[in-house]
């Protein structure tokens, strides 16, 4: 029974102890060790000496996104906040490790670490490692005694990868500058430009061309690239669908009205860029680029559709045959510019603007056949694509 009753209280401490681990941030534990750091130092007398902080050990991907740099920096703040230590400046450590070409990873003993402290008038140093175990990371921080290369005191702490990002995201290069990777949602809208086209009288019949404005919306996405920290590259694929109104009228009304055909058709668009970014702030980025832009676009289908009219005269039979737009295909060069904001370094959402270098004008006919009467050919809508597109994006990166 004593058996079961200690195991149940271990297994209660140890949920605690999880719990209050994950519960507490990032920056309260780090604070817990710069107060251990001034306390002990004010234990052996060197309560307002001065203090190196040097960079933390980490493996080259920690290194990367700067978690061992964002602990140094933490760590500096609140032993500064005890108000009791003092801190080298970090330009003046940096300087001296580079003309001692000790690099800036942290891989320092604490005999290097001693001799680099005499040189900046440092009594005490703080390093130590941070390494990452599953979903956690476990910093160890050590002050030693510069005039001794003897340890004073350390401390380890282990904290969830998703608090410590949370809480140093400010330090932190969760997505690398170059060779990084993005995905992106897009949709853009455009309004192409109508031209008039002329009625036509056919078998005493006026068919009277609406010339409807359109508007053509696209969806899609894409893959960014960064080859190097400034420049990117772009490829995308979008599905668009060019929609008006009924296509013509006519002064006397045909049995099935309802039949007329729209203005329709839809492609696919395939875009590949390379742009220019500019950082205007932590959270704005602007984008420049030129590329190439192919389209392709068809009309949903040809269809034969009969209308009975019945006038002041005899009614008549009135036949549209291949109402259908011809199918396009074209390439173009094309400019594009625009902002993107990240709240935060992972996602972002953008405004773009481009502009097709080439433009493209569509045509939609209709044949018009009825008895013996030759049959007419009609244009029944005419437009020039836009060349400017509006587009908006939602990315995430890696």
């Amino acid at each position: 029974m004593s058996y079961l009753k200690s195991a149940l209280i271990t297994a209660l401490y140890f949920f605690y102890a999880t719990a209050f681990a994950s519960a507490a941030t990032l920056n309260s534990q780090i604070e817990q060790i710069a107060r251990k750091f001034t306390a002990s130092a004010g234990a052996i007398g060197l309560a307002s000496a001065t203090v190196a902080i040097f960079p933390f050990e980490a493996d080259e991907r920690l290194s990367k996104k700067k978690v061992n740099f964002a602990v140094s920096e933490l760590l500096t703040k609140n032993i500064l906040a005890q108000r009791a230590l003092h801190v080298t400046e970090r330009a003046q450590l940096s300087e001296v490790l580079k003309e001692q070409r000790l690099g800036l990873s942290g891989a320092i003993d604490s005999k290097t670490a001693a001799g680099v402290g005499q040189v900046l008038g440092a009594r005490l140093l703080a390093l130590g490692n941070v390494v990452k175990l599953g979903n956690y990371y476990q910093i160890t921080a050590k002050l030693v005694d510069a005039k001794t290369a003897e340890l004073v005191t350390s401390e380890i702490i282990e904290v969830p990868v998703e608090t410590f990002d949370k809480d140093a995201a400010q330090y932190l290069v969760l997505v690398p500058q170059k060779q990084a990777i993005g995905i992106f949602l897009a949709g853009n809208y455009s309004v192409p430009t109508t031209k008039n086209s002329a009625t036509v009288t056919y078998s005493s019949c006026r068919v009277v061309p609406t010339n409807h404005e359109a508007h053509s919306a696209s969806s899609g996405g894409g893959v960014r690239y960064w080859p190097t920290n400034n420049y990117m590259i772009e490829g995308a694929y979008f599905a668009f669908n060019l929609k008006g109104g009924q296509a013509f009228a006519t002064p006397d009304t045909p049995s099935n009205n309802a039949g007329i055909p729209n203005i329709r058709f839809s492609g696919e668009t395939f875009r590949l860029l390379v742009n220019r970014t500019f950082r205007m702030s932590k959270e704005l980025h602007l984008h420049l680029g030129t590329g190439a832009l192919y389209i392709t676009a068809r009309s949903p289908g040809s269809a034969s559709t009969a209308y009975n009219f019945s006038g002041p005269g005899p009614g008549f039979l009135f036949i549209i045959v291949n109402h259908s737009i011809k199918p396009l295909k074209y390439l173009t060069p094309v400019l594009r510019g625009g902002i993107e904001w990240k709240p935060q370094e992972r996602f972002g959402w953008g405004v773009f603007g481009s502009y097709n270098l080439f433009k493209k004008t569509v045509k939609q006919s209709a044949v018009l056949t009825e008895g013996n009467t030759p049959p007419v050919t009609m244009p029944i809508w005419k437009a020039e694509l836009s060349p400017f597109t509006v587009e908006t994006t939602l990315s995430i990166y890696f």
